[in-house]
Parts: C-alpha cells; sequence; structure tokens
C-alpha cells in the first residue's frame, strides 16, 4: 500500500499559500446557498398549499 505524505503534495503546498480570506468566501457561499434553499423551501410549501384555491378561483372565474 503506498502512503502520501501530505507535506509533501502539491496540494497541499498550493493550499499553503493561499490567502485565508478564499476559505472565508467558500463558507460564506455555502451558507447563504443553505440559507436560500431552505427559504425557497418555505415558499415552494406555500404554494403548494394556495395552488387548491386558486384553481377553483380559476374555475369559477372562466365559468362566470
Amino acid at each position: 500500500m503506498k502512503e502520501t505524505n501530505i507535506k509533501n503534495s502539491k496540494i497541499s503546498q498550493a493550499a499553503a499559500n493561499l490567502f485565508p480570506g478564499y476559505f472565508a468566501l467558500v463558507m460564506a457561499t455555502g451558507i447563504i446557498s443553505i440559507a436560500l434553499a431552505a427559504w425557497l423551501l418555505t415558499f415552494i410549501g406555500l404554494i403548494h398549499s394556495l395552488l387548491p384555491a386558486k384553481l377553483k378561483a380559476a374555475a369559477l372565474i372562466s365559468h362566470a
């Protein structure tokens, strides 16, 4: 089994030279993404709950 030396890998060397703000940027975009997904799911639930009323209103208007 081949062991990898983390200290000498190219990825480790590249990551060691990154500005710490990049990590903060990645974390912030992930948090915002999760928050937006939760927010949109709330509205999707509201949309689905209002759908029957919308369909009934459309039927009443079209028959009037």
